[in-house]
């Protein structure tokens, strides 16, 4: 036991130790603060020089650097595996690069390990930097995205012109067509929202209609009476039972007692040998100068140009131009937004009035049944309640029981008052 207690607070003391390596920048030592190499050009890379430095009482020797990729261990570096670093004062340089691949953010650990006295422990903070395409860094570069700027051109204006030619093409029964779909949409929906003709109106008139006939259904009385017969026949009698049982049981106490007590008097038995009978029971970066050309960047900086300057609305904002400048589309569109008011106000009425009345009616009468219902539910519930109080208070389980077992509990009590022998 003693031998596992003292390796077991080796170990924790192990796990507790400081780091024996410290990863500095400049002077400063890196402490939980990111590395960060900035925007770097794809194909290019970025490098930085880090000190590491051995602040321990015993050397070390460097086991593996381990960095995730874009980020690499530069030839200039001189913190290599099997690299011992001296006590207090052994350092090395660790240069580290960044050549992004690809376009947007990336981070990664940046991790030492290191044997220090027989263990083998770690030191790591952790490094981000983010790639960008840099399309003037190559002349193919350049001329590529050029080529993607003149093709994004050359379909703006080829989608302009058609835009145009649409436009202009438009006659006075376009206009009127596109006018009163968009007026008559409009002027439906205002006529069915009138407060005085549409569906508002029409509602409030047929509420009280199928209020009043839903007061009337015999059907929705006849089910309220029956539940409430149900219900309060079964509360009542369970009622009756109760205080039947109460009363009875008050009722007959007093003379058992006597009897018991007289029974002590005349009797040899001692309390402790009473018998009784069963009781009754109750209910219940820097960039290189390698000239980037790899196909892949050449099609980047194209996508770059044409995305940069293509417009997806060149052909409706022609369009729209042309649509305003002709005489002849406007005419029409402004008399079928006058006839498609007027039309869709007077549809929208009509529409608001049959469903204002069928929604109504249907309300009205929902709400009227449940009131009768509810009148006949109160109604039956007590007439029910009052016959099942009366066969309750009389029934066997009832005063009789209470009766019986008021009469028990008085007699053993009197027949208690009596000395043992």
């Amino acid at each position: 036991m003693r031998i596992a207690a003292f390796l077991l607070l080796s170990a924790l003391t192990a796990c507790s130790l400081p780091a024996s390596l410290r990863i500095s920048d400049g002077g400063q030592e890196l402490s939980g603060q990111p590395i960060d190499y900035g925007r770097v050009a794809l194909s290019q890379r970025a490098s930085r020089v880090f000190t590491v430095s051995n602040i321990a009482d015993r050397a070390v020797t460097l086991q593996g650097i381990r960095l995730d990729v874009p980020f690499s261990v530069a030839t200039e570096s001189t913190c290599q595996v099997g690299v011992v670093l001296s006590a207090r004062q052994g350092s090395c340089l660790l240069a580290v690069a960044f050549a992004p691949r690809e376009e947007g953010g990336v981070i990664s650990d940046l991790e030492l390990r290191y044997l220090d006295g027989g263990d083998e422990r770690s030191v790591s903070a952790w490094l981000r930097g983010a790639g960008f395409l840099d399309c003037s860094l190559g002349k193919d570069l350049a001329e590529s995205r050029a080529a993607g700027v003149a093709a994004a051109e050359e379909e703006n204006a080829r989608q302009r012109a058609r835009g145009e030619a649409a436009g202009r093409a438009l006659t006075y029964d376009d206009g009127f067509h596109a006018g009163y779909a968009v007026a008559y949409a409009d002027g439906k929906a205002r006529g069915y929202d009138d407060p005085a003709w549409g569906y508002p109106a029409a509602y409030a008139s047929a509420y009280p209609v199928g209020h009043a006939r839903g007061l009337h259904d015999a059907g929705a009385c006849a089910d309220g009476t029956s539940a409430g017969a149900s219900v309060g026949a079964i509360d009542g009698t369970r009622g009756g039972e109760l205080d039947g049982y109460h009363v009875g049981y008050v009722g007959t106490y007093d003379a058992g007692y006597a009897r018991g007590a007289a029974d002590c008097e005349s009797s040899d038995w001692s309390t402790s040998s009473l018998r009784p009978p069963p009781a009754p029971l109750p209910p219940g970066g820097t960039p290189t100068d390698e000239t980037p050309s790899d196909p892949a960047l050449v099609a980047g900086c194209r996508d770059q140009g044409y995305d940069a300057t293509h417009r997806a609305d060149a052909y409706d904002v022609a369009y729209r131009g042309a649509a305003q400048q002709n005489a002849d589309y406007q005419r029409g569109l402004a008399a079928g937004d006058s006839t498609g008011a007027s039309d869709g106000e007077a549809d929208g009425r009509a529409a608001g009035s049959v469903d204002g009345r069928r929604a109504g009616d249907a309300v009205g009468y929902a709400d009227g049944a449940k009131a009768a219902y509810d009148a006949c539910y109160d109604s039956g519930y007590a007439n029910a309640y009052a016959s099942g109080y009366a066969s309750g208070y009389n029934d066997p389980a009832g005063y009789g029981a209470g009766a019986s077992a008021g009469d028990y509990d008085g007699y053993l009590a009197g027949y208690a008052t009596c000395p043992s022998s």
